[in-house]
């Protein structure tokens, strides 16, 4: 049955949008088929424990989902359905975890972010196939799958006004100090180099001047990353199969799990983790000071 609306991608999230529509019928036609298509494909899908613990209402339209370790919502919003993918498994800064985690896609391992990838190409397959959706693309100013490459983004950024055309790219605004790598060496605008992820391990990719002491580098064919030129290397490290965090990194996952071990009265703990917040000193960290990279354990 061909249906008027249109489905919505942003960052991790698949959104299907109507201008009219009756929420029974919405539920009944597009919700309930949804979640027999998401566990055809393997996915679990159970009422959200926290949407019927505290809005038992409204838990029927709320949904969690999980497959392996990839994690997702679903959710009917009167004319609206959202399907949010996230993780818990890595990169994850905030502290009530990935489901509100900023930049969801990009955070995630490489092999998740490919499954979340598919997952979304399967689901906008079967809302199209099924209703007869329309779909409205990401912005065009974000890369990703079925829209500009990383390096046609990159290349897109030439209208900025700081862009120079007789260079090819920005002038440096602080002379070479906006292109000394993390090794000592100068970069180069589209020179190929190695640094440090989200997750701490070492990339590599090519690097094109954005502004400032920033560099962006392209890793693959739509993953673009906002890197500062000292984390950078013009060379590849030594081990590359050893994480690397920045001292400041360090100070405040530990300093974190001291906070947590003190708010849940566990003393114990905590007198375990001062020894290791106290070997950073006094800390140059919290004013923001860049330090040379840490290594964290052995092989992955």
């Amino acid at each position: 049955m061909k249906r008027s609306g249109e489905i919505r991608i942003h960052d991790s999230t698949v959104g299907v949008w109507e201008d009219q529509v009756e929420t029974k019928a919405f539920q009944a036609e597009v919700f309930d088929p949804l979640i027999r298509f998401l566990r055809s494909r393997g996915w679990r899908v159970k009422r959200d424990p926290q949407a019927h613990r505290h809005y038992r209402t409204i838990s029927k339209w709320h949904r969690y989902c999980r497959r392996g370790d990839l994690e997702a919502n679903l959710q009917l919003m009167g004319r609206s359905i959202g399907f949010e993918l996230y993780q818990n498994v890595a990169n994850v800064t905030h502290p009530s975890g990935g489901k509100y985690e900023f930049d969801k896609m990009g955070k995630m391992p490489y092999l998740l972010r490919n499954r979340a990838r598919l997952t979304i190409r399967d689901v906008v397959a079967h809302l199209t196939r099924t209703h007869g959706y329309s779909v409205r693309r990401p912005d065009p100013g974000r890369p990703g799958p079925g829209n500009l490459t990383g390096r046609q983004w990159i290349l897109s950024q030439a209208c900025d006004w700081h862009f120079k055309p007789d260079l090819g790219r920005a002038a440096y605004t602080n002379g070479d100090l906006d292109r000394r790598g993390g090794d000592g060496s100068l970069i180069d605008h589209g020179q190929v180099v190695w640094f440090r992820g989200y997750d701490g391990r070492i990339g590599r990719g090519v690097a094109y001047y954005n502004l400032n002491n920033m560099w962006w580098v392209l890793s693959g064919k739509w993953t673009v990353y906002n890197v500062p030129c000292w984390d950078l290397y013009t060379s590849p490290p030594e081990d590359l199969r050893t994480r690397r965090f920045s001292e400041a990194h360090c100070y405040r996952r530990v300093a974190e799990n001291l906070a947590r071990a003190v708010k849940a009265m566990d003393f114990e703990k905590a007198a375990r983790i001062k020894p290791a917040l106290l070997r950073f000193g006094p800390s140059r960290v919290s004013q923001g000071i860049a330090v040379e990279p840490v290594l964290v354990g052995g092989a992955a």
